[in-house]
């Protein structure tokens, strides 16, 4: 059976590096969700957790658990961070000043992207894709991309956010 070049796109990985701050168990489930669907290569998924057991859950695999957040901001090109609301700021201030030309993910319920926009360098792309749970008990959540964000990331954006997150109002 032949496969159309338009559906073999579609169901290929995305080829970017992703990496992972303030790691909990939303960003567990998200990774876990981001491989079972195909979205990202293992090989290029970072975290950035010290904690042994969360290093210890990754071993064997294709996936890098790096101690520090700068090894895994300078990986990565899109860094997603989960870390609950009163944590952000600690979560940017030591990378806040090497962001520029990145894309941070900002996937904690009432962070938007002005929030970030004023942490982080100029020439940081942000979106906020802040996850809430339904009634059903499901994942939901909507985008929002900062201005100038670049139109050929918001697939891949889209599909990360979407192996968790069913789309929102």
């Amino acid at each position: 059976m032949l496969v159309s070049k338009t559906e073999r796109v579609k169901n290929m990985p995305h080829s970017i590096h992703v990496g992972f701050l303030g790691v909990n168990d939303f960003a567990h489930e998200l990774i876990q969700a981001i491989i079972d669907k195909g979205v990202i290569p293992e090989k290029n998924i970072y975290v950035s957790d010290a904690s042994p057991s969360s290093c210890a859950q990754y071993e064997g695999r294709a996936i890098s658990v790096f101690k520090d957040d700068m090894t895994t901001l300078i990986k990565a090109e899109l860094v997603i961070i989960t870390a609950p609301r009163r944590e952000f700021g600690t979560v940017l201030a030591p990378i806040c000043a090497l962001t520029r030309g990145k894309i941070i993910v900002a996937m904690t319920e009432g962070i938007d992207c002005n929030f970030v926009l004023d942490r982080v360098t100029k020439g940081t792309y942000v979106v906020s894709a802040a996850p809430h749970q339904s009634d059903a008990g499901e994942w939901e959540t909507s985008l929002e991309y900062s201005a100038g964000f670049p139109e050929y990331m918001k697939a891949a954006c889209i599909d990360i956010v979407g192996s968790i997150c069913k789309p929102g109002q």
